[in-house]
């Protein structure tokens, strides 16, 4: 029984911020069926994925416990790296896949009051779960994707069309539900929130590669160092060290495997750029974290 005075526990699906940038489409979706003894399987993606589920009901569990369920004919979205393990009800259960991300716009097209660059000019919150019936021009969006599913070696620019025209409406679907105030939660690692690590995250979010230091994010927040760890134990699960490297290693998937300078970058190079103090260093904390070496993923091994 809830105590007489205890805050009501707000209600809705979970809800990411819609992200700034360019939307890109890298071809990778399909359609996804369970075999008997399958799942459950532990998902893990550098990049945005939106399913649209046709039978059964696939659940997501994350790892504070929270849960994300799609029954037929309904669509959820997982945020890059947000490790679940995946489950059925009601087998076998198959899916429409499809991976997308977004890159930084150029430094003229940012403006401080946009929460995207699809034209929004306000912060638009993503349900990570949601039914055709409240959002019926996404699911069109992604049916007429799917249509193409066969034809995508001979008309790639029909894909990417038909990629972007799903990314703007479920932009719009967010923002448009965001407008309603139609209830929510958002995602906040560990299930729970405190001002102080949020204004911690923002600050890492913002500048993610720097190689930043306890004492400084401590000052930042108004409290001593010894008191941000033990509150990053309790609220993250880890200590504040282990999130700064998580950080850097997120970082360094993106850019292990990007081409600014025509060519890929090597394992030092990005080790430098993503605030690890050395090679060495930063070798052995993205083998331990992702099971594979750097090199391995630069040159096209897979996460899963």
């Amino acid at each position: 029984m809830k105590p007489p005075n205890a805050p009501a526990r707000p209600k809705g699906p979970l809800l990411v911020p819609f992200p700034e940038g360019l939307p890109v489409f890298d071809g990778r979706w399909g359609h996804y069926q369970a075999r008997p003894g399958l799942l459950p399987v532990t998902n893990l993606n550098d990049d945005w994925d939106i399913f649209m589920i046709t039978r059964g009901v696939a659940i997501w569990t994350l790892q504070n416990g929270e849960r994300i369920e799609a029954g037929p004919g309904a669509l959820a979205v997982l945020p890059p790296y947000t490790p679940t393990v995946v489950t059925e009800r009601n087998p076998p259960v198959s899916f429409w896949f499809c991976h997308f991300d977004f890159r930084a716009p150029h430094a003229r097209m940012r403006n401080p009051a946009r929460a995207n660059a699809l034209g929004l000019e306000e912060q638009a919150l993503l349900p990570l779960s949601f039914t055709a019936h409240e959002a019926p021009s996404v699911a069109r969006a992604y049916r007429a994707l799917n249509k193409l599913f066969d034809a995508r070696l001979k008309r790639p620019w029909q894909q990417q069309r038909a990629m972007l025209e799903l990314l703007a409406e479920l932009a719009l679907f967010a923002a448009r539900r965001t407008r309603q105030r139609r209830p929510g939660r958002l995602l906040v690692q560990g299930g729970h929130r405190d001002e102080r690590i949020a204004r911690i995250q923002t600050l890492v979010s913002q500048d993610p590669t720097r190689a930043w230091r306890v004492t400084e994010l401590a000052e930042a927040v108004g409290l001593s160092t010894g008191h941000l760890h033990e509150l990053c134990r309790k609220l993250l699960g880890k200590s504040l060290k282990r999130f700064l490297v998580e950080q850097h290693l997120q970082q360094a998937l993106r850019r292990l495997r990007e081409r600014p300078a025509g060519r890929l970058p090597s394992v030092k190079e990005v080790a430098a750029a993503c605030g690890f103090s050395s090679q060495h260093f930063f070798s052995r904390q993205f083998k331990q974290y992702y099971d594979l070496s750097p090199l391995e993923y630069r040159d096209g091994a897979s996460l899963a």
